[in-house]
């Protein structure tokens, strides 16, 4: 890092915990809402994805109107696939798109974590956003029951508690905060935050939140350090303000290193430990 930050900004799943079963749970529950003729094929495509043997890769954009997988990096699309993996011709991709895409995760959905890779093989078999919200909701909802454990990252609870007495520490998700804040208290991190933002809106308010943390505590965009799993959400808007990055590369997703990358939550334990006064 150029200087030490004074704030640090950090998004919660796949950031401060590395479990990922519930997305059994989810996945199930997702399928459970498509009909018995395509579950089949949605598992066997969830697990091509897993495999990496699908056009549908961490680091894709999934356009839902035409069932297409966008390759776009430095707002330049790259290639376009169909979803049995048939690559377009540079010709019919500027026809269907003569501009970069935005994000909106409507249309677009960038798959830049495990929660997207369902949602967009469900949307490829018919379902819609309000339907596989549904079983988002019902997926954190399970999380919150006291039979499922979530597994602390070794080392991390006191990374975190050192740096808080230097630094400000800000928790910024797209998860509501009811099932956010349970997760955090079986964690042990419910109370080591400055400042907790939940149903962050990200990527489309990343850059607003950031502007208001600086202002709030009067910190410049160089002495920010954002952290996160999701490229899109959490590290190229933070760049684009001149914040630092550390971007948890779970999935080897490709995107242009802005920053540190590290593969695991615990690959960031020793970036952090070097903050620590």
């Amino acid at each position: 890092m150029n200087n030490k930050p004074k704030l640090i900004i950090l998004d919660l799943d796949g950031t401060v915990y590395e479990d990922i079963h519930h997305f059994d749970y989810y996945v199930d529950s997702i399928k459970s809402l498509l009909p018995e003729t395509t579950q089949d094929n949605f598992l066997k495509d969830y697990q091509s994805v897993l495999n990496n043997e699908h056009p549908l890769k961490f680091g894709r954009i999934y356009d839902t109107h035409n069932d297409l997988v966008i390759v776009q990096f430095n707002n330049s699309i790259e290639d376009v696939y169909t979803w049995s993996g048939s690559q377009l011709e540079q010709g019919k991709i500027q026809d269907l798109y003569p501009q970069p895409v935005n994000i909106d995760m409507q249309r677009y959905l960038s798959i830049g974590d495990l929660w997207w890779v369902p949602n967009a093989i469900a949307a490829h078999y018919g379902l819609n956003r309000t339907q596989t919200k549904q079983s988002f909701f019902k997926t954190r909802e399970y999380m919150m029951g006291p039979d499922f454990n979530m597994i602390p990252v070794p080392g991390f609870k006191e990374c975190l508690a050192s740096l808080q007495s230097t630094i400000h520490l800000v928790l910024m998700t797209n998860s509501p905060q009811v099932d956010s804040e349970v997760i955090l208290e079986k964690l042990g991190l419910k109370d080591l935050f400055t400042e907790k933002i939940f149903t962050a809106s990200k990527p489309t308010k990343t850059i607003e939140h950031i502007k208001y943390l600086s202002e709030k505590y009067k910190v410049s965009y160089e002495e920010i350090l954002s952290i996160g799993d999701n490229y899109i959400n959490e590290i190229l808007p933070a760049s684009q303000l001149s914040c630092q990055t550390i971007y948890i590369d779970h999935h080897n997703s490709g995107y242009e290193n802005l920053g540190i990358v590290v593969n695991s939550v615990r690959g960031l334990i020793p970036h952090l430990n070097k903050l620590i006064d």
